[in-house]
């Protein structure tokens, strides 16, 4: 599979993920206590964050890098469902299918992206106000930089890894995807 193919198959996958999202957030208003559906909606984001690393889309990174953690704190009872908190993560596709629209196209996002950067803010509020430290956003690292980050917040003990390969590589005969 070449790398055009693998980042067509990219593509395809986040726009599921992104209605996945979506359905499950209009759900989620409806049934606000349903973990299975707030879980949905942290599975696709972070399935999203994932996949844009190996395309080094640092903006998708970022944004859904903090998006991550707001639904984690709401996984974790810091934060409750409500419409105001609702209508934030829907505001959060709406960005998220503008940043893979212009990923398919291979263009950079609007900068500065006032919607994305207002939507930052205020999940940084947020993650503020229950005490958690608004994240750091991984940006500007090497392409084949390695970056891992430690997150024991919350009684976990999870590592999230970030690789970003040349986009080189295939040119070498590796597959980054073996390496996953």
């Amino acid at each position: 599979m070449s790398m055009e193919e693998i980042f067509a198959t990219f593509i395809a996958e986040s726009r599921d993920q992104i209605e996945e999202m979506e359905r499950s957030l209009f759900a989620l208003e409806q049934a606000p206590d349903d973990a299975e559906l707030l879980n949905t909606v942290f599975r696709a984001a972070h399935t999203i964050k994932g996949s844009a690393g190996l395309f080094a889309l640092d903006t998708v990174i970022e944004f859904t890098h903090t998006a991550e953690n707001l639904l984690d704190a709401l996984r974790h009872g810091q934060l409750h469902v409500d419409a105001e908190l609702i209508s934030e993560l829907l505001r959060v596709v709406d960005v998220l299918r503008v940043l893979i629209d212009c990923a398919s196209r291979r263009e950079d996002p609007p900068s500065p992206h006032r919607e994305k950067d207002d939507l930052i803010a205020a999940m940084a509020r947020r993650l503020t106000a229950i005490g958690k430290s608004a994240p750091d956003a991984p940006s500007g690292a090497a392409a084949d930089d390695v970056a891992a980050e430690s997150d024991t917040s919350a009684s976990s003990a999870c590592w999230l890894l970030s690789l970003r390969f040349d986009p080189r590589i295939a040119k070498s005969g590796n597959n980054p995807l073996g390496l996953l």
